[in-house]
């Protein structure tokens, strides 16, 4: 197959994947109370997996805005929903890399596609911005996030922080 049949071939998988995304997260919305947070579980799955999260919510339901525990066979139901979300969300990703890998490869000046929630964007890392292609006049701004770790690092990149003016000379008199 040339590039063009590959790109195609992809393409068509990708629609089919992302509608495949989008009945994975009805499920996930039919298989939890209406006022769940669901942003939080979807990242306690991604950052854990799907019975840790489920069993977050059963130990603390208030943390995913509940107001009581749900039943086991309501978690057995969750967990099998949000597996095949995570499921479909790696499917995705992996699509668009072997799409973007060959699109990228023709031309070094794209600008690499990304799916997130199923949406595909563009990140522009000289704008240092990211745009949702089915929104192209609402680019978000991409802040720096300064964790402990990241701050540690700059600090040992930079060198030591002096807490007092270096030119000043300290006084041995105190």
């Amino acid at each position: 197959m040339n590039d063009d049949e590959d790109i195609n071939n992809l393409q068509l998988q990708i629609d089919r994947a992302r509608q495949n995304y989008a009945n994975a997260v009805n499920l996930v919305r039919q298989s939890t109370p209406p006022r769940t947070n669901r942003a939080m579980l979807t990242e306690a799955t991604e950052e854990f997996d799907p019975e840790f999260a489920v069993a977050r919510l059963q130990e603390s339901p208030s943390g995913f805005d509940l107001k009581e525990r749900i039943s086991d066979a309501a978690a057995k139901k969750l967990t099998v929903a949000l597996t095949n979300l995570m499921d479909r969300t790696e499917t995705l990703d992996k699509l668009y890399s072997e799409r973007e890998d060959i699109l990228c490869a023709a031309d070094p000046t794209r600008n690499r596609r990304y799916c997130i929630d199923g949406r595909e964007c563009v990140i522009d890392p000289v704008a240092n911005t990211l745009t949702f292609t089915d929104n192209p006049e609402r680019a978000y701004k991409l802040l720096p996030v300064v964790t402990k770790d990241s701050a540690a690092r700059d600090k040992d990149e930079k060198g030591p922080t002096l807490d007092r003016d270096p030119t000043r000379h300290r006084s041995r008199s105190r």
